[in-house]
């Protein structure tokens, strides 16, 4: 799998969070053009999309590695907190990936870790939002809309109906004759899925408040920037510092 991005130009801060996303795997770079790719055969080199040939990176840059996270944590005694506690967040119950023999004392710290004080930043609840949003802006929805819908969502209307079912939503729902004509929906029908989507913004923490409208495109900012930069993603950069479109 070729990363977007080069691990030995990243920072300690920024490292810590890229090894953890690759899961500590084998990583190899080409000699040619110095693209970096995670690696998981057993072999100690690889061919490259370059034509080029990608080798097996050493533990003398895993203990290289090793320092500068270790660096980073010392310089910021928060660092490794906010870092297990998104882990936990996007990952809930799993385990810190097996690290190499250089990053033994993160497995030891890692467990003496726990959650960073004051801690209510969810990044899973923040993808959420941010997939919703950008899903029902593809299917015609308006910013105000949105807003409504996520804080009052027993307000979902005809017009509302109309646009999932063009969009190929919720086929289950409704009856064929209404998928087809996709201008007219039945108040039985219209009833199914008010209540579906009452049940779906709340048990999947999409709720807002009705105030909670910059907010919630922070949160879609936000999650555009982790999708894109990987960098951004890396420092652990929180909704308030992305800027809003």
């Amino acid at each position: 799998m070729h990363l977007r991005f080069c691990l030995s130009k990243l920072c300690g801060r920024e490292l810590l969070r890229a090894l953890l996303e690759t899961s500590f795997l084998p990583v190899v770079r080409c000699e040619e053009c110095g693209r970096e790719a995670v690696f998981t055969s057993t072999e100690s080199e690889c061919p490259c999309i370059c034509g080029g040939t990608s080798k097996v990176l050493g533990e003398h840059w895993w203990r290289t590695a090793s320092a500068r996270v270790r660096a980073a944590c010392r310089r910021d005694p928060s660092l490794l907190a906010q870092a297990k506690s998104d882990w936990a967040d996007l990952r809930p119950g799993g385990p810190l990936p097996r690290t190499s023999e250089a990053f033994h004392w993160l497995e030891l710290e890692w467990g003496q870790t726990g959650r960073p004080p004051h801690r209510s930043f969810s990044p899973r609840a923040h993808l959420e939002r941010g997939s919703k949003v950008l899903e029902l802006r593809r299917m015609g929805f308006s910013r105000r809309r949105i807003v409504n819908l996520l804080s009052h969502p027993s307000g979902f209307s005809h017009q509302d109906a109309i646009l999932f079912i063009r969009a190929g939503k919720l086929h289950t729902l409704v009856s064929p004759k209404e998928r087809v004509r996709g201008t007219e929906v039945e108040p039985e029908t219209l009833r199914r899925l008010r209540d579906w989507w009452i049940g779906y913004v709340r048990s999947s923490r999409l709720l807002i408040a009705p105030t909670g409208g910059a907010e919630l495109w922070r949160a879609r900012g936000w999650a555009v920037s982790y999708w894109t930069r990987p960098r951004a993603r890396f420092r652990g950069v929180r909704p308030r510092t992305t800027p809003t479109r």
